[in-house]
C-alpha cells in the first residue's frame, strides 16, 4: 500500500511537473515572442527616426539651396547697382561736361510799362544754384552763364546783346 501510494504520489508530481514545464515553456515562448515584438517596434522607429532625419536633412538641403541662390541673386543686384551707379556717374560727367544754360533773371525792366517783378533774380539765382550742386546738379558751373537785373559786370547782365553773345560763345 505504502509502495501505491509512493507511486500516486511520484505520478502526481511527475503531472505537476510536466504541467508547469509546459507553463513555463508557454512563459519562455511568450516572452521571446514580447521580445521579438519589441525588437520590431524598436526597429521600426529607428528607421521611422531615420527617415524623419533623412527627410529633416533633405528639407535643410533645400533651404540651404535656396540660401545660396538668394545670396548670389542679392550678389548679383549689388553689382549691378554698383555698375549702374558707375554708369550714371560716367553719364552724368558726360552730361555736365556738354550741358549749357543760360539763365535770365530780370526784376526790373527798362521799359516802365513792365511791372517790376520781386523775386526773378533771387529765383533765377536758386535756380543756377540748383543747376551747378555737385550732388544733384546736371551742369557744370563753368556751363551756366546768369545774367541778372541789377549785375555790377555789364557783360552779366540781362540784354539782348549779352544773351546772344553767350549763345554764340
Amino acid at each position: 500500500r505504502e509502495a501505491i501510494e509512493a507511486k500516486r504520489r511520484e505520478n502526481e508530481l511527475a503531472i505537476r511537473l510536466e504541467r508547469e514545464k509546459r507553463e513555463a515553456e508557454k512563459r519562455l515562448q511568450k516572452m521571446e515572442e514580447d521580445s521579438r515584438k519589441q525588437q520590431e517596434i524598436r526597429k521600426a522607429q529607428a528607421e521611422d527616426r531615420r527617415l524623419e532625419l533623412a527627410a529633416l536633412q533633405k528639407e535643410q538641403d533645400r533651404l540651404d539651396a535656396e540660401e545660396e541662390a538668394e545670396r548670389i541673386r542679392l550678389e548679383t543686384l549689388r553689382k549691378e547697382r554698383e555698375e549702374d551707379a558707375r554708369r550714371m556717374a560716367s553719364a552724368k560727367n558726360q552730361l555736365r561736361k556738354h550741358s549749357f544754360a543760360i539763365i535770365v533773371g530780370i526784376d526790373q525792366y527798362a521799359d516802365p510799362e513792365i511791372r517790376p517783378l520781386e523775386y526773378a533774380v533771387a529765383d533765377a539765382r536758386l535756380l543756377r544754384d540748383s543747376l551747378v550742386n555737385t550732388q544733384t546738379g546736371l551742369f557744370a558751373s563753368e556751363n551756366v552763364t546768369l545774367l541778372v537785373s541789377g549785375a555790377q559786370d555789364t557783360n552779366l547782365q540781362p540784354t539782348m546783346g549779352n544773351v546772344l553773345d553767350k549763345l554764340v560763345a
